[in-house]
């Protein structure tokens, strides 16, 4: 939840233009260089969400 709520404050992140908020700063931001990844803004949001949650797992975690 911080990660997120930092990301939604931060004033130089894109992370509110890519979830569809108009910004002033979009007037620097070229949407169209971004790859195609994301059909839909929810499927970025759902990324997002996962990257934040990522669990890193050692070897020794995993019994190798």
């Amino acid at each position: 939840k911080r990660a997120k709520d930092h990301l939604e404050n931060y004033l130089f992140s894109s992370y509110l233009s890519y979830r569809g908020k108009a910004r002033k700063e979009d007037n620097i931001l070229s949407k169209k260089e971004f790859p195609d990844y994301f059909s839909h803004r929810h499927d970025f949001e759902d990324f997002i969400d996962e990257w934040l949650t990522f669990n890193t797992y050692s070897i020794q975690d995993l019994g190798l």
